[in-house]
């Protein structure tokens, strides 16, 4: 019952940022939400659920995983509510109706020693129209961000 509490909270809280083209990537900080298009889908971050990435400032063997706690909804539809990883191993995109999403970035990067308060997060995020595969979507969030 917590979740949906929350995000009936996140929903009613923050207004929904204007809307933003397909295919160009964007930044949400922790709950904030964005309309994608032609208000036909808006995209929403709840926080960070584990940060296990290694310290830019410190050599590790893995490179370790952030989890991002996310939603989406497809105008018409019920909210959906998911996780996506920033390690490529695990589930980074997802897609629902015609649209993928997929995670590019989690910001702010780790230190050794320096805490992130929760409310610093920021991801980066692609939206693009129609059923992306794995592979297509890494070509097409690298040719997004470097646009």
């Amino acid at each position: 019952m917590r979740p949906l509490l929350a995000m009936f909270l996140l929903l009613v809280a923050a207004p929904a940022l204007a809307g933003h083209p397909l295919d160009e990537p964007f930044a949400l900080n922790v709950s904030q939400s964005l309309v994608i298009g032609d208000d036909a889908l808006q995209v929403g971050f709840v926080g960070v659920i584990e940060d296990s990435r290694c310290p830019v400032d410190v050599t590790c063997v893995w490179g370790g995983d952030v989890i991002a706690d996310l939603w989406l909804q497809v105008a018409g539809e019920p909210v959906q509510s998911f996780v996506l990883h920033l390690a490529r191993q695990f589930p980074y995109l997802i897609t629902v109706g015609d649209y993928t999403l997929t995670l590019l970035q989690v910001l702010p990067a780790r230190y050794q020693d320096v805490p992130i308060e929760p409310d610093d997060y920021v991801v980066r995020l692609v939206v693009q129209q129609g059923v992306v595969t794995a592979d297509v979507a890494t070509w097409g969030a690298v040719k997004a961000w470097y646009r």
